[in-house]
């Protein structure tokens, strides 16, 4: 896992990355969908409810993979204003 803040004057970026092998694309929009995990039930609430907070304080949510260290990650960022 790998987690960076940063800050700049007109906004603060707050990124989480697992390592995990590539995730097309058109998966991603599921992850934000309230219930979905691949973890099993009774789960699939916490971006859930970061997308509902993001659209609420006009923050925005940033995904995507990535390569640290020439290892392949996810990546989930939020971008507050």
């Amino acid at each position: 896992m790998y987690l960076e803040i940063t800050g700049k004057e007109d906004h603060v970026m707050i990124e989480v990355c697992n390592e995990h092998p590539f995730i097309h694309q058109s998966e991603w929009r599921k992850f934000l969908q309230r219930g979905y995990s691949t973890k099993g039930k009774g789960r699939g609430l916490g971006l859930y409810h970061l997308k509902k907070l993001m659209a609420k304080y006009d923050g925005d949510i940033l995904i995507q993979n990535k390569l640290i260290d020439e290892r392949p990650y996810f990546s989930i960022a939020v971008k507050i204003q």
